[in-house]
C-alpha cells in the first residue's frame, strides 16, 4: 500500500493515503511508494540536510526501468516508489484524484463495459427471432394447403385437405433449425480457439477472436513490446588520465570494463545497468583479467563504488606491484564526484546515462600482503562516501546503454499495414528521446505516436473506438493494464498478473510475441470467414427450404433429411476453423 506522512502543524503525522489534501506536504522515504502525485519541494527549513538525491522509480506508471533522479518542481506521480533520499511533495490532487487511482477506474470501468461480439448477438438475436418467424410461416402453410386442391384421387378420402394441410405445417416445422446459428457459429469459434491454443496462446472468449478480425487499429507500447525489456550497452567508452587529471585520448576497454562489471555484477545486484554492464563484459571479453572485489557500496538510484585487487596489468596501471588495489566508481555524475572522481568528465553531449572512474589507491596498493587481508597501515572496508586519501587516477568513460527493437518488430509492422490493413500507433509512458528514435526506425509517423500516462493511453484508446475504429491494444505492463481493459481486444505479452487479467489474450512466450500475433490475426479472419459463411449459406438453405415445405413442395420425412444434411454440412464447415 502507499505510504507518506503529512506535515501538520510543523511535524510528520502518520495518516491514510485517503486523509491526504491538496496542499499538504508529504513526507516519503526511500522503499516507500508515493501516495498522492505532488510536487517536490525543499525540505522545510531547520531540516537537516541530505547527502542523498532523490531518485524515483516509475516504472508501475511507464514501464521503464531504473530509477530518475528528481529535484525541486518535478512532478511525482501516485504509485512511483522513492528508491533513495527523502522526497517532501506538495500534494496536487487527493488520493482518489491521483493517477494510480484514475488508473484502476480505468481498468474497472472497461472492464464493466465488456460486451459481446456481433455475431454472437446476432446469433442470439436470430435464434430468438426464428421460432416466430416458424410458426407464422407454418401457420401460413396450413392455411393455404388446406384450401389448395387436391387429386381426385384423395379428394374422396374423408379428412384428406386437414392431414395434407398438418402434414405442411409439419414440413415447415422439420425444416425450422438455426443450426447454423446456433451450433455453426460456437463451433467454428470453439475450432478457432483450439487453433489459437496450439499456438500457445491464451484467449478468454470468442468476442476476441472477432475483434481481431475486425481490427482496423493497432496499439502498440514500446518497452517490452516492440523493444526486448532488457538493456544493453551499445557504447563503451575508456580514455587514460594523466598526471594532472586530464584526459589524454582513448585506451583500450579491456581492463577498465572488467573492472566496472566485476564491481557491478557484486554490489549492483539484478538493477538492469548493472545486468547489462557485466552481460556486456561477458560478451566482448577475450581474456578475463584476474580482478577479485575487496569491498564496496551501492546507493539505489545513484550508483555503486568500491575496492577491487588486479592482478597484473602494473604497464596499464603505471605502478610497479604484481597486484594492485583500485577504486572504482560507477554511476551518475553528481555519484562520481561524491565519491572523488570529479576529474572523469564526460564530453558534452555525450547522450550517456552511466559513467566511471578509476583510480589507483596507492596507499591500500603498498598495504595489501598478498594473502587475500590489509595490513594495518592500509585503506579499509569501504562502508561509508569517505574518499581513499590516496587517488592516482587511471581511466575514466562513459556507457550508453539502449533497449534494443526486437528484430522482427520492422517486419511485424509492415505485415499489419499490408496484410491485414490496419493502422499502427505507438502509445508509451517512455518519456525521453528513444520514444522518437524508435518510431523512426519503424517508420511510425509522429502522428501516431504519443507519450502519455495509464489514465491518458486508456481514453486515448476510447477516443478511437468512439470514433467507429476496432483497437487492439498490446502491452505487457501494469501501465499498459487500463488500455487493454478499454480496447475492443487487449493483448498481453508476458505474465504480468494485472496486465493478464485486463487482457482478452494472452501471449505467454515473449520471444516470438509478435510472430504468434500475427498468426493468431490469420486465425482470427480465417474463423470469422467460416464461421461467416456458414451463417450466410446454411440459413438461407434453411428458410429456402421452408418456403418450399410451406408451398406443400417437400414432405416431412424429406424435409427432415434435407435438413440434417444442412446442419452436417453446417458442422463440417465450422471445423474447418481446426
Amino acid at each position: 500500500s502507499s505510504s507518506g506522512s503529512p506535515i501538520i502543524a510543523g511535524a510528520p503525522v502518520t495518516v491514510p493515503a485517503g486523509a491526504v489534501r491538496v496542499g499538504d506536504t508529504v513526507v516519503v522515504g526511500a522503499g516507500q511508494r508515493v501516495p498522492v502525485d505532488g510536487v517536490l519541494t525543499e525540505p522545510p527549513a531547520g531540516t537537516p540536510p541530505s547527502r542523498t538525491a532523490v531518485t524515483v522509480d516509475e516504472h508501475l506508471l511507464t514501464g521503464e526501468e531504473g530509477s530518475t533522479a528528481r529535484g525541486a518542481g518535478d512532478l511525482v506521480y501516485s504509485g512511483s516508489t522513492v528508491t533513495s533520499g527523502v522526497a517532501y511533495l506538495t500534494a496536487r490532487r487527493g488520493a482518489d484524484g491521483s493517477a494510480l487511482a484514475l488508473m484502476r477506474t480505468e481498468v474497472t470501468a472497461a472492464l464493466e463495459q465488456r460486451r459481446q461480439s456481433g455475431m454472437e448477438s446476432l446469433a442470439q438475436t436470430a435464434s430468438t427471432l426464428f421460432t416466430p418467424f416458424a410458426l407464422a410461416l407454418a401457420v401460413i402453410g396450413h392455411a393455404t394447403s388446406s384450401r389448395r386442391r387436391l387429386p381426385a384421387s384423395l379428394s374422396r378420402v374423408p379428412g384428406a385437405n386437414a392431414r395434407a394441410a398438418w402434414s405442411t405445417a409439419l414440413a415447415v416445422l422439420m425444416a425450422a433449425t438455426p443450426c447454423p446459428l446456433s451450433i455453426g457459429v460456437p463451433v467454428a469459434f470453439l475450432s478457432g480457439l483450439s487453433r489459437a491454443a496450439r499456438l500457445a496462446v491464451t484467449i478468454k472468449s470468442g468476442s476476441a477472436l472477432e475483434a481481431l478480425a475486425r481490427a482496423t487499429v493497432v496499439v502498440l507500447d514500446k518497452t517490452g513490446t516492440l523493444t526486448t525489456g532488457q538493456q544493453t550497452v551499445s557504447h563503451f567508452a575508456t580514455f587514460c588520465v594523466g598526471p594532472d587529471r586530464e584526459t589524454r585520448g582513448g585506451a583500450g576497454p579491456a581492463l577498465p570494463l572488467a573492472c566496472v562489471a566485476a564491481l557491478e555484477r557484486v554490489y549492483g545486484a539484478t538493477h538492469p545497468v548493472a545486468t547489462a554492464l557485466w552481460r556486456h563484459q561477458n560478451k566482448s571479453a577475450r581474456e578475463t583479467p584476474q580482478i577479485k572485489v575487496l569491498s564496496g557500496m551501492s546507493e539505489p538510484g545513484m550508483g555503486v563504488a568500491g575496492h577491487l585487487l588486479v592482478e597484473g596489468h602494473a604497464d596499464v596501471l603505471g605502478v610497479g606491484h604484481a597486484a594492485t588495489v583500485v577504486w572504482v566508481v560507477v554511476g551518475t555524475e553528481p555519484w562520481l564526484e561524491r565519491c572523488g572522481v570529479d576529474w572523469a568528465r564526460p564530453p558534452p553531449g555525450s547522450g550517456s546515462q552511466v559513467f566511471y572512474g578509476i583510480a589507483v589507491d596507492t596507499e591500500a596498493t603498498a598495504g595489501w600482503d598478498g594473502e587475500s587481508r590489509w595490513t594495518d597501515t592500509a585503506t579499509k572496508v569501504v562502508d561509508t562516501l569517505d574518499v581513499p586519501p590516496t587517488l592516482s587516477p587511471r581511466f575514466c568513460g562513459e556507457a550508453r546503454l539502449t533497449d534494443p527493437i526486437r528484430a522482427d518488430a520492422k517486419e511485424f509492422i509492415d505485415h499489419l499495414r499490408s496484410t491485414h490493413g490496419v493502422r499502427v500507433k505507438l502509445l508509451s509512458g517512455d518519456r525521453s528521446p528513444s520514444l522518437t528514435a524508435v518510431a523512426d526506425r519503424l517508420g511510425i509517423p509522429p502522428a501516431d505516436v504519443a507519450c502519455c500516462l495509464p489514465a491518458e493511453k486508456a481514453a486515448m484508446v476510447q477516443a478511437l473506438r468512439s470514433d467507429g475504429e476496432c483497437v487492439v491494444m498490446v502491452g505487457d505492463g501494469a501501465n499498459d493494464s487500463a488500455a487493454l481493459a478499454a480496447a475492443d481486444v487487449g493483448v498481453s505479452i508476458g505474465v504480468n498478473e494485472l496486465a493478464s487479467s485486463a487482457s482478452d489474450v494472452v501471449l505467454s512466450g515473449r520471444e516470438d510475441s509478435l510472430h504468434t500475433l500475427l498468426q493468431l490475426m490469420t486465425v482470427a479472419k480465417t474463423t470469422v470467414n467460416i464461421a461467416t459463411a456458414g451463417v450466410k449459406y446454411g440459413m438461407s438453405a434453411s428458410v429456402l427450404q421452408m418456403v418450399l415445405a410451406a408451398a406443400g413442395l417437400i414432405k416431412p420425412t424429406t424435409s427432415a433429411m434435407l435438413q440434417e444434411c444442412v446442419d452436417l454440412v453446417t458442422v463440417v464447415n465450422a471445423v474447418r476453423a481446426l
